[in-house]
């Protein structure tokens, strides 16, 4: 049977570690506009913004750029530094910085920390800044609306994009193949392995990662949920002991064992696929459009980036899902003046520069508000496609259960490979499909209940 989304999330985090016993709010009085006197000037201060690297450079200095002229236009402001850092810093910097009251004016966050820190009561409701913003770009996106509001109806960022992973896709591979489209659905990419590897022998069809990493494990779960697995059911119990799930890896594992994925998946990392697609070694690999950007804007433009085409992730009868890949900008509570870093983020979104910004973010990421997406790269061919699969990523942890320690058990999951660490050993050590599954069954209620121990403490 197939399952009904639920109309929404509520929690969604990765576990973190208690940040401190108290938080103080820090509230400042807002100031008002001032004329651009010698005194007025003495009154201007310095605001800092941080922003996170998203794989595209040109995109990431225009939002740095446009962040730093806030201080051309407002008066109020002398000067905006913008700090910028790697993705695998943020928890850390976010933690520091909250542990010692001393917040950033405006913080980026992606869905992980935002669903925790917004559960916590440390960011400010920016709902009137979102209502602001829709008066010029149109309606926030319903799925992501519907991801990140709260019961009571409050809505902590204001998101910028989305991402969204493809199937990458060798042209060149395919045609001598005879294939003309590539596979919609898991029994088709059966069959299209098994012809890529028949006119292409010394290549393998998908570079599909099996392997403690965090892409695979966020692969290998859209493949099991397309099967009709799931982790937990809506009551937040354990439901992996299924038929559905043993379908799944005997699937992934058959393609394996037919030769069809590189033999060497089990050690990679998460660039593992991206480096098996670029060296011609695989005719196909699942990965965000960080790839595909690499690709016909990167050094291989005139070579690769003329056989590489994308489409969205193959499907199956069942309802697939992954965790949201948003990016998006926050006020931590205890800013110093809330009111401006509200006037901080409203300018970032003026329509002409946002939609030039978000032109400027294809292949990788997507927009969210509606006026942009009528834009016409978003309209056809690969644009559309990336917006096709940006609606399948609007689901958080623990979906569809709503209990807490669901929630934080099945981040924990996430973090820790354990479905991938169960084909691991189907593959690797022999294990049966079976007990691999009550196996991974065991550890999922022992997870939980140990989530469900700390929620009570």
């Amino acid at each position: 049977m197939k399952m009904k989304k639920r109309s929404w999330k509520r929690f969604a985090a990765l576990a973190l570690a208690v940040i401190m016993a108290l938080f103080a709010v820090a509230c400042s009085s807002v100031p008002a506009k001032t004329d651009d006197t010698a005194e007025n000037q003495g009154n201007q201060r310095e605001m800092t913004v941080w922003i996170a690297k998203t794989f595209n450079d040109s995109a990431d200095k225009q939002l740095a750029e446009r962040i730093k002229s806030f201080a051309e236009v407002d008066d109020r402001v002398s000067k905006v530094n913008v700090e910028t850092f790697a993705g695998s810093e943020g928890q850390s910097k976010w933690n520091a910085a909250i542990e010692s009251g001393n917040v950033p004016d405006v913080s980026f966050l992606v869905a992980a920390p935002y669903a925790n820190f917004s559960e916590m009561g440390l960011l400010e409701d920016l709902s009137d800044v979102i209502r602001d913003i829709e008066g010029n770009l149109g309606a926030l996106y319903p799925a992501v609306r519907e991801d990140m509001t709260s019961d009571s109806g409050e809505i902590y960022a204001v998101p910028i994009s989305n991402s969204a992973s493809m199937l990458h896709y060798r042209t060149d591979y395919f045609e001598k193949a005879g294939i003309t489209a590539p596979p919609a659905n898991w029994e088709e990419m059966e069959l299209v392995c098994e012809k890529l590897k028949a006119a292409n022998p010394d290549v393998y069809p998908f570079g599909h990662c099996i392997s403690s990493s965090d892409d695979s494990e966020a692969q290998n779960l859209w493949i099991l949920r397309s099967f009709g697995g799931r982790l937990w059911d809506e009551n937040g119990n354990v439901a992996v002991n299924s038929p559905e799930t043993i379908k799944a890896i005997n699937y992934i594992v058959g393609l394996y064992e037919k030769g069809y994925i590189p033999k060497s998946t089990i050690e990679w990392d998460s660039s593992g696929n991206n480096k098996s697609f670029l060296s011609g070694e695989s005719a196909m690999a699942m990965n965000p459009g960080t790839l595909y950007n690499e690709i016909i804007n990167g050094d291989m433009k005139d070579t690769l980036g003329k056989t590489t085409a994308i489409a969205p992730l193959p499907l199956g009868e069942y309802e697939t899902w992954k965790e949201p890949g948003r990016n998006m900008l926050s006020v931590f509570k205890g800013a110093r003046d809330v009111e401006l870093s509200k006037d901080l983020i409203r300018y970032v979104f003026e329509p002409e520069w946002y939609n030039e910004y978000m032109e400027m973010n294809y292949p990788v990421n997507v927009p969210v508000f509606s006026n942009a997406l009528q834009d016409k790269i978003w309209q056809s061919g690969d644009g559309l496609a990336l917006v096709q699969q940006a609606e399948h990523e609007n689901s958080s942890f623990g979906y569809p259960s709503t209990d807490p320690a669901v929630i934080r058990a099945d981040a924990s999951s996430l973090q820790n490979f354990m479905f991938s660490k169960t084909l691991i050993r189907v593959i690797t050590e022999g294990q049966s499909p079976e007990d691999a599954v009550a196996q991974l069954e065991k550890e999922l209620n022992e997870l939980k209940d140990e989530m469900a121990s700390q929620n009570n403490g």
